[in-house]
């Protein structure tokens, strides 16, 4: 969007308004009058491009970032607005080498939990179904588990969500071989969300980031920090069963948006491109 602002993947002065009827739409002959949402509602560049940035983050380090490119462990995301625990990598080792290997096929550990009650006591990692509305912060992905959610990429892309960890419950549920799991860290989250403030989805007014900062590292400079640097982990036998709801969200209809991620999985352009970004395609390389 910093570079195109005012055509796709920015806005087109053309575009339809987000809020305008598909009917008077069609009769203006705004440019994405075809593609309305589930909702009946049109795109909004700010809320598209979080889907895309995303898919191209992960394809880039797993694919064409050299450093990267043959590495075999967990890849931890984490993302502008998270507060990472100081024993973060201790954890994932320790889970890597003694609990769930980045060779196995079927999940993703979730290192962070919204869950407020966090005390550290225990040291059982549990396995669940993964669910975008818990598992999608501080997320730890081995290669061969992208491996299987690249085959699951084109669904991804045209499920109408601009939310990529609703698009990925998506097709963690209806496409990922036995469906995607998550590793999880009850009442010892090693991630936090410091985005409540001014987060895409949190826009509190009585809020402040320095606050929630501050409020965790005093958490951690009491007896919690004793708890920390566990020296063994242990998997629950059982898997967590959970109702799975699957709600779309929409935003996530134009044609533009869903040829441009598939180029990022395909690295090459989709030839719908050609046609309604030409800019776009001749002056970036995907990669």
């Amino acid at each position: 969007m910093q570079i195109f602002p005012d055509t796709f993947p920015g806005t087109d002065p053309r575009d339809c308004d987000s809020r305008i009827k598909p009917a008077e739409a069609r009769n203006i002959e705004c440019l994405n009058a075809r593609w309305p949402d589930t909702f009946q509602h049109y795109r909004e560049s700010r809320f598209t491009q979080i889907k895309n940035h995303w898919l191209w983050k992960i394809e880039f380090v797993m694919n064409h970032f050299y450093p990267t490119k043959y590495y075999e462990g967990y890849f931890i995301l984490l993302e502008e607005d998270h507060f990472v625990v100081e024993d973060i990598l201790h954890v994932s080792e320790l889970i890597s080498k003694n609990v769930w290997s980045p060779l196995k096929t079927d999940g993703i550990i979730a290192l962070g939990s919204y869950d407020k009650d966090s005390n550290y006591l225990s040291n059982v990692v549990a396995l669940t179904y993964w669910l975008a509305p818990k598992h999608n912060m501080g997320m730890a992905v081995s290669r061969v588990v992208w491996k299987n959610i690249e085959q699951c990429l084109n669904l991804f892309c045209f499920y109408d969500d601009y939310n990529w960890d609703w698009s990925l419950q998506y097709i963690g549920q209806n496409c990922f071989p036995g469906k995607l799991k998550a590793l999880t860290l009850p009442l010892s989250t090693r991630v936090f969300h410091s985005g409540e403030c001014r987060g895409l989805h949190h826009q509190k007014t009585s809020c402040s980031t320095e606050l929630l900062a501050t409020n965790i590292l005093q958490m951690f400079s009491g007896p919690l920090l004793t708890r920390l640097y566990p020296t063994s982990l242990h998997l629950s036998k059982k898997i967590h069963t959970e109702n799975i709801r699957q709600r779309v969200n929409g935003g996530w209809s134009d044609e533009r948006d869903r040829s441009l991620c598939q180029s990022l999985f395909s690295n090459k352009w989709n030839k719908v491109l050609t046609h309604w970004a030409p800019k776009l395609i001749e002056y970036s390389p995907i990669y």
